[in-house]
């Protein structure tokens, strides 16, 4: 975060296990699988309909994308 100046409210992650949960507080999306574990799921603002490996991350990156209009800028 530090080489592209980035501060946690400008980050979206995704975690599915509690070693996740310090990093995952921090940022202004957080992201889960559907199948993460439940503390994981406690803390997430965002809940794949997809498995971790299925296609979870790529909803993740949709809803950031459609968010904040990536298309519209292209």
């Amino acid at each position: 975060m530090e080489k592209y100046e980035l501060d946690f409210s400008q980050v979206a992650y995704m975690g599915d296990d509690e070693p996740d949960i310090c990093i995952l507080e921090k940022v202004a999306i957080a992201g889960c699988p559907a199948d993460a574990v439940a503390k994981v799921q406690k803390v997430c603002n965002f809940k794949a309909t997809k498995d971790g490996g299925r296609g979870a991350v790529r909803e993740l990156c949709d809803f950031v994308f459609e968010s904040v209009n990536f298309e519209n800028e292209q």
